[in-house]
C-alpha cells in the first residue's frame, strides 16, 4: 500500500536520526503488524495501518492491534487510519481518537 510505503520513507529518516530501530511487517506468530519502532527492549511501539474503506477497519481496531501487542508485548501502539476518499459509498464513520492521561502527577515546581 502507498500509504505504507510513504510512512515509511517518513519515518525511516527520523529514526536514523534518533537512533530508533524501525522494523516493516515482523511477525511475532499472529501475522505481521505493519511496522514497529524500538529503542531497547522495553521501548516499542507497534503501528498498524488501515485504509478508511477497508471493511475490517473496525476489527483491526478492536482485536487485531491487541493480538500484535500480546505477540510484542508491548502496551504502546498507534492505529493510523488514512482516509482515502470523500466519496466512498459505504464510508465508515470514524471518529477522531484522543487520549488524554488525566492521572495525578505531581507540580512541576515540587519534582
Amino acid at each position: 500500500m502507498f500509504g505504507q510505503r510513504l510512512f515509511y520513507a517518513i519515518a525511516d529518516s527520523c529514526c536514523a536520526a534518533n537512533d530508533v530501530d524501525l522494523s516493516r511487517e515482523p511477525n511475532p506468530g499472529n501475522g505481521p503488524v505493519d511496522f514497529k519502532l524500538s529503542v531497547g527492549y522495553h521501548g516499542r511501539v507497534l503501528v498498524e495501518i488501515k485504509k478508511s474503506m477497508n471493511p475490517r477497519l473496525l476489527h483491526g481496531f478492536e482485536t487485531q492491534l491487541d493480538a500484535y501487542q500480546k505477540a510484542e508485548a508491548t502496551e504502546l501502539s498507534l492505529y493510523l487510519i488514512l482516509r482515502v476518499s470523500e466519496g466512498e459509498k459505504k464510508k465508515l464513520k470514524v471518529p477522531d481518537v484522543a487520549v488524554i492521561d488525566a492521572r495525578k502527577k505531581p507540580s512541576a515546581s515540587k519534582r
